[in-house]
């Protein structure tokens, strides 16, 4: 006589994470052998079990669904029933970014003060450098720099060759009156 299988879940949709619980019952057979294999897609596991009972799983990784096979062997022949559990990705957690006064920073102020702090840092290091060189040369650097941002003023507009070169003759009258 052909054995009775019954097999049954809780819940046929879970998230990555959540606990499910299996039923079953093995009926009309002389000494069951019975076997559960739980197939993620990434490696199935065989478990042995008793004629009837119930159990909890973790169903932490699969792809997709978990496939849950209950086969029973009795007199040299085997018998199965089968279940399939949906399990949905768990969502991923986003940490929010805060500024020091626990304010949320938005993508545009965050880049903001990324480069504010790339700035800064910049600053620092010229004025170490800048610390390291002899008065003549913190001149010389200074009026380049100057000159440099004259030639652009100029390129953006002809107008304001007046204001870089008012401000390079500026620093050159400071420079002068210093010594």
């Amino acid at each position: 006589m052909k054995p009775y299988i019954d097999l049954s879940i809780d819940r046929t949709t879970v998230t990555e994470g959540e606990v499910v619980e299996i039923f079953w019952n093995c009926s009309n057979c002389s000494a069951p052998n019975v076997t559960l294999t739980i197939d993620n897609g990434y490696k199935a596991t065989d478990i042995v079990l008793p004629p009837q009972g119930s159990r909890k799983f973790r169903l932490n990784r699969a792809k997709w669904r978990v496939t849950l096979k209950l086969t029973v062997s009795d007199g040299g022949k085997s018998y199965r029933k089968s279940l399939h559990v949906r399990v949905k990705a768990l969502k991923a957690v986003r940490p929010k970014v805060v500024d020091s006064k626990g304010r949320s920073m938005g993508s545009l102020r965050l880049q903001m003060e990324r480069l504010r702090q790339r700035w800064s840092d910049q600053a620092r290091r010229t004025r170490y450098e800048m610390s390291a060189l002899d008065g003549r040369k913190q001149t010389a650097l200074r009026t380049l720099g100057l000159v440099v941002v004259t030639a652009i003023l100029t390129a953006i507009s002809p107008k304001l060759t007046g204001l870089g070169l008012f401000l390079l003759g500026g620093y050159l009258v400071l420079v002068l009156m210093k010594k």
